[in-house]
């Protein structure tokens, strides 16, 4: 007998799932064709005086750098890892454009960001929120992609409304994955015409295959820049990996952690399900 995945379409199964969330994205999605946006105050949250408007369906996910400890805490880390020189930021797993948006607000005019998102129905949004901030085009460029260890294509799964249009990676057996092109580090400079002064990777586990990655390494190694990274230790044992290896990649390219603005032990940072990092070089000492 055919099972349900292979007869009803995965997207369609989404919207059925969870009939709220869907209800909630259909209003968001008028809402936003009727002119309205959300606006949010983060200067609380970020230290430093940062509004954003962005599409409806976007505000929901925004706020939780208003309203959650840990996120409030990632903001705070990116704006430390801002440099003071030009802002040329690779947004890997960009999602709704939260750091594409924060970069556009407090980097100057100059600022040059590559978000990359794997997901259509999230680029859809991220492409409004540019709209929104006058800043697609010359400064901030979006391509649909995953990230990964080498370049060609993934096997990925929609999570669809009620998980904010993710993507993950599916296994290998399931008919109802989309294949997703694939990029590495490397492409991705020259996608971008650009060497990054800052890196933000979430991409739902798939971080051990980036990081481990020697072409990724290499890259990380002569870019030499701040790394916000998000690791899902849980998910990458799931699949049978060992997150340690990713820290340890790092830490062999010279990267110190923090978290919280404390430096954190490797060994602490992946005895959690998920932790976020920012990852940098020492700083030269001074006399």
């Amino acid at each position: 007998m055919p099972s349900w995945r292979s007869i009803v379409p995965r997207g369609l199964r989404n919207w059925l799932r969870n009939p709220r969330a869907s209800v909630r994205w259909l209003g968001s999605t008028r809402a936003f064709r009727r002119g309205r946006a959300a606006t949010l105050d983060l200067s609380a949250s970020a230290g430093v005086p940062l509004i954003l408007r962005c599409h409806p369906a976007a505000g929901r996910t925004f706020r939780l750098f208003l309203d959650d400890s840990d996120h409030r805490r990632e903001l705070r880390a990116f704006v430390a890892a801002l440099p003071s020189g030009q802002l040329r930021l690779f947004d890997l797993g960009a999602h709704y454009g939260f750091f594409t948006l924060a970069a556009i607000a407090l980097g100057g005019t100059d600022t040059r960001i590559l978000a990359v998102e794997p997901s259509p129905a999230a680029q859809r949004v991220l492409n409004a929120n540019l709209a929104l901030a006058a800043a697609g085009g010359a400064r901030a460029r979006v391509l649909g992609a995953a990230v990964g260890a080498t370049d060609g294509s993934m096997r990925m799964l929609a999570g669809g409304v009620a998980s904010e249009h993710y993507m993950f990676a599916a296994p290998s057996a399931r008919p109802d994955a989309v294949a997703i092109r694939q990029c590495n580090l490397p492409t991705l400079a020259r996608q971008a015409g650009f060497a990054p002064t800052l890196v933000k990777l979430d991409v739902e586990g798939g971080e051990f295959e980036v990081l481990t990655a020697p072409p990724n390494l290499e890259a990380l190694r002569a870019w030499r820049v701040p790394l916000l990274l998000e690791l899902h230790a849980e998910w990458i044992r799931q699949r049978g990996r060992n997150p340690a290896e990713v820290l340890a990649a790092l830490a062999g390219l010279g990267y110190e952690l923090f978290h919280d603005g404390a430096p954190v032990a490797a060994a602490h940072a992946v005895a959690v399900p998920l932790v976020r990092l920012l990852c940098r070089f020492p700083r030269p000492h001074t006399a």
